[in-house]
């Protein structure tokens, strides 16, 4: 997966953003003022130029009233859900080894198809 993926990634990002920003009826400029974050953090967000990090999603988030899970869902940043019972499961512990031992671009190959896998068995057909 190269740049134009990750620039994809944050442009549905800033769809969803200026979704939930035409229905509380803000602007940039007041999402970045009530975020306590420059403007020019938020316009480089809006149009794909700067990864959303996570103190930022937090930060619109709050601003927003929203859960920060959801704002993390929607920049497709997930909360890692590993636990200890699953060392007992070794095609996950396989996988995860696979998956540390890739590049990063390996790595992004493996994220999409991954979801692209999670995601058939929830479409209707």
């Amino acid at each position: 997966m190269g740049k134009c993926d990750k620039m994809f990634s944050m442009e549905r990002f800033s769809d969803w953003l200026l979704k939930e920003l035409a229905i509380r009826k803000l602007n940039q400029s007041q999402l970045a003022t009530v975020a306590g974050l420059g403007s020019g953090t938020i316009s480089n967000i809006m149009n794909g130029n700067r990864k959303v990090g996570q103190n930022t999603l937090i930060k619109i988030a709050e601003a927003l009233k929203l859960p920060p899970e959801t704002v993390f869902e929607a920049a497709h940043i997930y909360k890692p859900t590993y636990t200890k019972d699953d060392e007992k499961d070794p095609t996950l512990m396989e996988w995860i080894k696979i998956y540390k031992d890739a590049s990063p671009d390996q790595r992004e190959i493996m994220i999409e198809n991954a979801r692209f896998f999670s995601n058939r068995g929830t479409q209707k057909r």
